[in-house]
């Protein structure tokens, strides 16, 4: 648009013109008509320019005004998240460790805010190769033990609870059936004070120490030959504990020894004389042991290997077991109302990157016409020495010695040297074995049952086998 303006001309003075216009009257107009138009146009781009400038300046105000109320919520709401972190951090203190309520420690865990419910998850994997030569000639690979393993507490950490399941191809005294998941530990524990405490469930029977250090951290790739001829397994019971400093005691009494999952009916037959009451206990089946801490602390004597630095200790332990003719497995007796005694005592010594152990069990023996069952009269016993020793901070090597004096359909007395080494790659957690074992008499007829048809990795009557296994845990 073109503003028409009047009076005194704005701008210079016209500029003349020469060549194409030269009459001076056209000039004149064309040089007034050109100040106008640039005089009108100058007078626009100024009113645009302070208009422009005046939005940017309403723009401005209004953003201010926005930026304002917004720094005004975000600190209410920073304020609030400060409040919930603080109130969060002081419902924590009363954990542990970290004090988070989720995270590792010997196993995957999970705690309560106050620390009074958790659960702790531990899996267990053992892969094997085996190899028997000399005679026969057998090899093959095997998933030895798959384990899941529950534990923690609940209401306060004085109930404890652990539940465990274990698939295995083999029945052996461990809490493993056959090509079966086997419900093996589940008990409730009562801490009561001043070191008491009691025990309800199904647990291992405190018998034989390698039994109670339990699987995944035994020296050897598996328990030892005598181990898994005397070890009394699992009871459905009840226990009573006690533990000091230096002394500790297990009592234990219920159902059948050996004998798992079972009801307190089960097996009943009320109809014979006198009444059979199967995988029940009908006149007494229990066991006690006691151990003494000569030096160092009990959380050492939870495994059998000595790592590297630390510290030196010693214990010394004893039991003694009595199982009625409901026994199950290394205890069962062949007529009702027979009793059968057995005994173990055992040294265990850690020197920090080297170990030694020894131990000695005994039972009464089984009758050579009924090879699967104990009469009274006839002794069994078994002799084992083992240690170890680090040749570096993760390769350790390792040497065993067992001695039987057992029955199976005759008298077998027999001796195995086993010896191999451990790479710990990530402790007991991640653990590669390779091993032999070598019966050193021809008379070794124990070796299928002894060794539960080839769970230790020996199958046949005396040959030499060669095992390695790898371990994963947590």
């Amino acid at each position: 648009m073109i503003e028409t303006h009047t009076g005194p001309a704005f701008g210079p003075a016209p500029v003349s013109l020469r060549g194409r216009y030269s009459p001076r009257p056209m000039i004149s107009v064309v040089s007034v008509v050109v100040a106008t138009s640039v005089t009108v146009t100058q007078s626009s781009d100024t009113v645009q320019a302070e208009l422009a400038a005046l939005r940017a300046e309403l723009a401005e105000f209004a953003q201010l005004q926005a930026n304002d109320a917004l720094t005004t919520q975000r600190a209410a709401d920073i304020r609030a998240t400060v409040r919930d972190a603080l109130a969060d951090a002081s419902s924590r203190t009363s954990l542990q460790g970290s004090g988070a309520t989720a995270g590792y420690d010997n196993g995957l865990f999970m705690s309560s805010a106050d620390g009074n419910f958790s659960l702790r998850v531990g899996v267990l994997e053992q892969v094997r190769f085996v190899w028997e030569f000399d005679t026969d000639s057998d090899m093959g690979f095997e998933n030895r033990r798959n384990q899941f393993d529950f534990g923690g507490h609940m209401f306060d950490p004085s109930w404890a609870y652990r539940v465990v399941f274990n698939y295995s191809p083999y029945t052996t005294p461990y809490g493993e059936d056959a090509n079966t998941f086997t419900l093996a530990d589940a008990s409730i524990t009562k801490k009561l004070g001043s070191g008491f405490g009691v025990v309800t469930g199904q647990y291992r029977t405190p018998f034989t120490r390698a039994t109670l250090v339990g699987d995944g951290v035994q020296l050897m790739a598996d328990y030892s030959p005598m181990d898994y001829d005397f070890s009394a397994g699992y009871q459905q019971g009840i226990m009573g504990t006690w533990g000091s400093d230096a002394i500790r005691a297990m009592v234990s009494v219920g159902n059948a020894i050996g004998a798992t999952n079972s009801s307190w009916t089960s097996g009943t037959d009320i109809s014979a004389v006198p009444p059979v009451f199967g995988d029940n206990a009908e006149t007494f089946n229990g066991a006690a042991r006691v151990e003494w801490l000569v030096v160092g602390g009990w959380a050492q004597f939870e495994k059998e290997t000595s790592f590297r630095g630390e510290s030196f200790g010693m214990l010394l332990g004893a039991a003694y077991l009595r199982s009625d003719s409901s026994g199950v497995g290394n205890y069962g007796v062949d007529s009702a109302g027979d009793l059968v005694d057995g005994f173990t005592a055992d040294a265990t010594m850690m020197f920090g990157g080297a170990n030694l152990s020894v131990a000695y069990a005994y039972r009464n023996g089984k009758e050579e016409d009924t090879p699967t069952s104990i009469e009274l009269g006839e002794d069994e016993y078994g002799f084992s020495i083992q240690g170890g020793a680090f040749l570096t901070e993760s390769v350790e090597f390792w040497g065993a010695w067992n001695y039987l004096d057992v029955f199976r359909g005759d008298r077998v007395q027999g001796s195995y040297i086993q010896s191999g080494f451990n790479w710990y790659l990530h402790g007991n957690g991640c653990k590669l074995t390779a091993q032999v074992c070598v019966p050193l008499e021809a008379d070794g007829r124990a070796a299928n049952q002894l060794f539960q048809q080839g769970a230790f990795g020996e199958m046949s009557n005396f040959d030499t086998s060669f095992l390695t296994q790898l371990q994963f845990m947590f």
